[in-house]
């Protein structure tokens, strides 16, 4: 395989997987909190979860509280 095929292939690879992405974006653009998103998902109150992680409800509640307002990233949870 020359060079400019190699290329072409890879241009095409990452454009499928950048799709993915666009469409994961869109789907997901309405989310402000991560962890409540999932702890909605899983059907579980917020005091619930709270017990199951080893946290004060709160807490709990002060997290999500954060992550909407931007102060606190998924990756720091």
């Amino acid at each position: 395989m020359d060079r400019i095929s190699r290329i072409k292939k890879i241009r095409k690879q990452v454009s499928r997987r950048l799709e993915r992405v666009r469409e994961f974006l869109k789907a997901t653009s309405g989310i402000a909190s991560w962890s409540k998103y999932v702890r909605e998902g899983l059907g579980m109150n917020l005091s619930q979860l709270a017990m199951r992680v080893g946290v004060a409800p709160s807490t709990m509640s002060e997290s999500e509280n954060q992550e909407q307002e931007g102060r606190l990233t998924i990756n720091k949870l």
